[in-house]
Order: C-alpha cells, then structure tokens, then sequence
C-alpha cells in the first residue's frame, strides 16, 4: 500500500487510509483555532488548512487571514510561551509579514469577531 501511494501520480489515486498521510503532506499545514465568543474550547479546536505549502514556523499572518474560512473581520491572537513570565500568553500579532508565534509544533489561534 505504502508504495502504491508514494508512486501516486494524482491526488485521485491516493484513497486509502496511508494516502490520507500523502494528500496532508503535499498541503499546507493545519492551522487550529478556537472562536470564544461561539463557546469553542482549547480542547476541542476547529481547524483549516493553509493555503500555502509552508512549515508550520514559517506561517504569516497575512497567509492566515487568506486561508481563514469563516466569512466577517476578526482578530487573532496567537498561544505562545512566554519565557519572561514562566506562562503561556495570547499573543496579538501586527506585523502580517513575520511568522506568528509557535506553540509545541503548532500554530494555535484565538479568534475575537470583530464584524460580520
């Protein structure tokens, strides 16, 4: 099966549960996401997949808000460590074009609507 899926020549061909693994691969990373106001918990975040094939470190704001699915304005805040203060933060993110803050491996977004 392992072989079949790496000579996959389409994503059509790549069906089986190890093509799944294939198919994320050659997309960009799972961005996850929790949206308060909506009664989302950390524990239970959604997810949408970004647009661009980049590394989960390399991720911008700006990609982000091009791949966000949800239709409004919203603000994100980004789960960081913070090593100053020994805790983890939501940390607000201006600069559109530098990577966001990294959380264990993963991009971790709470997300404030500011309109609809």
């Amino acid at each position: 099966r392992l072989a079949r899926v790496r000579n996959a020549r389409r994503a059509e061909d790549a069906t089986d549960a190890t093509g799944l693994v294939y198919l994320a691969a050659t997309m960009g990373p799972l961005i996850r996401y929790i949206v308060p106001g909506d009664g989302d918990e950390e524990r239970h975040p959604n997810v949408f997949r970004l647009k661009d094939n980049v590394a989960e470190s390399a991720v911008t704001l700006e990609q982000i808000k091009d791949s966000f699915l949800l239709p409004g304005e919203y603000h994100f805040r980004f789960k960081t460590w913070d090593q100053r203060l020994n805790r983890i933060v939501w940390l607000d993110v201006v600069d559109e074009d530098r990577p966001v803050p990294v959380f264990e491996g993963r991009v971790m977004i709470k997300v404030a609507r500011v309109k609809l």
